[in-house]
């Protein structure tokens, strides 16, 4: 096969991969456009309804790193496939609308599928593709994924009012095994001339490497960091976002999506522009610095100032995304220092750190809602005062305070002249 022709195909392949990805990321959100369906279906309270979201992330984050060793061990092809049809058996399982815990179920196998996703897509590159390909790979990726988040919480909010939330389920369903069907078909299980061993790491060489990065102070407060950034996503856009401004802003259901949408948007546009200006450590840090402070001052800004119109409210919103989205670069600073021996280990356990926050604070964000709820019900749906939505978003501008903290740290760790690789 000439050069031209194995970049050609090695593009699509990829693109079947980041197809894979948009789709996970339109089933994370999913819960965001149906909330108010959701509990009144099941019958539960905004901590509930918190924790059913949170079961995607209970699957996802633990997975990221076994999930690694897997498609180094096995490929990805065959393990893309069997996740996209838990994906699709998950969100079967979401929509039964009598029974609470296998919603929950149906929720994490939807979280356990997902986790191939964006592993997936990157080791379909270092297969497929050039090495100078992968940062491109990897950016384009993060964008089509907010693009599935920002078109599919729109398209999901229509289709759930014209169609009903089950019947948006059963669709979403559908898809998944079509998609499934379409990469069996179209992808290649492995180039002709990949000559890669496959190795399997034992649990003794896993655990020296995990016990290693566990004593590594930059890797944690990396991490750290990154999660407080994403909870832009994983707290606001992928759950409460709508909720809280139609509540808040006193929005209409289907304006509060699309207002909520602009941070995908902020994403989308920000994520790549932000990967290209990161050239070295210094620089990435100094960016994250910067987007941390800009997250906290504009996210304080969307809870604590009252009656902002709709306009006003997306202009902020955008900014804190933006500020957000250099989220991205922690995943630069974990590459470069620490040595290259243990950087797909360390990078995988980063995205694990990352992905805690929806796990542990879309329930707490719904916990809040509930110490604080009035009494108050409509159609026998609890209905929460804007004051509690405010109290339990402020953890967008304390989670970026607690971003800066642990980046000035590590920009004080890294500039020590005694510093040096502890992994």
């Amino acid at each position: 096969m000439s050069n031209n022709k194995y970049s050609y195909s090695g593009w699509f392949i990829c693109a079947l991969g980041a197809l894979f990805y948009c789709y996970e990321y339109f089933l994370r959100i999913t819960p965001s456009v149906m909330t108010n369906d959701l509990m009144l279906a099941f019958n539960i309270n905004a901590s509930l309804l918190g924790n059913l979201a949170a079961f995607y992330y209970y699957a996802y984050t633990p997975m990221q790193i076994p999930v690694g060793i897997m498609m180094d061990r096995y490929g990805p092809k065959r393990l893309i496939i069997f996740a996209i049809q838990m994906c699709g058996l998950g969100m079967l399982l979401f929509g039964s609308p009598s029974h609470f815990y296998l919603a929950c179920f149906g929720r994490f196998l939807v979280g356990f599928g997902s986790a191939f996703a964006f592993v997936g897509v990157l080791k379909l590159a270092s297969m497929w593709l050039p090495l100078r390909f992968f940062g491109l790979i990897n950016g384009i990726t993060n964008t089509l994924g907010m693009l599935g988040g920002m078109f599919g919480s729109i398209y999901l909010e229509n289709i759930v009012v014209s169609s009903g939330w089950q019947a948006t389920i059963k669709i979403s369903a559908a898809a998944a095994f079509i998609l499934a069907a379409f990469i069996g078909f179209a992808m290649p299980h492995k180039p002709t001339n990949h000559t890669d061993q496959e190795k399997t790491l034992t649990f003794q060489e896993l655990f020296s490497m995990l016990w290693k990065l566990i004593k590594h102070p930059i890797v944690w407060l990396n991490g750290i960091a990154g999660c407080m950034l994403y909870l832009s996503l994983s707290v606001f856009a992928e759950l409460w976002g709508p909720k809280y401004l139609a509540v808040t802003h006193h929005l209409s259901s289907q304006a509060a999506v699309k207002a909520s949408s602009v941070v995908f948007l902020a994403w989308t546009v920000g994520a790549p522009i932000i990967g290209i200006l990161a050239k070295d450590l210094k620089r990435s840090l100094q960016i994250l610095i910067f987007g941390s402070i800009v997250t906290g001052v504009f996210s304080a800004l969307l809870v604590l100032i009252p009656n902002l119109s709709l306009t006003q409210t997306e202009v902020i919103l955008f900014i804190f995304a933006l500020g957000s989205a250099c989220e991205i670069l922690v995943f630069n600073v974990v590459r470069m220092t620490v040595s290259a021996d243990f950087a797909g280990t360390a990078i995988a356990f980063t995205n694990m750190l990352v992905m805690l926050g929806g796990s542990i604070f879309e329930p707490f964000v719904g916990g809040v809602l509930d110490w604080f709820w009035q009494g108050q019900y409509s159609n026998g749906i609890k209905v929460y005062p804007a004051a509690a939505f405010n109290k339990g978003l402020m953890i967008l501008p304390v989670g970026a305070l607690i971003s800066l903290v642990a980046l000035v740290i590590i920009y004080i760790l890294i500039h020590r002249k005694d510093y040096q690789h502890s992994v």
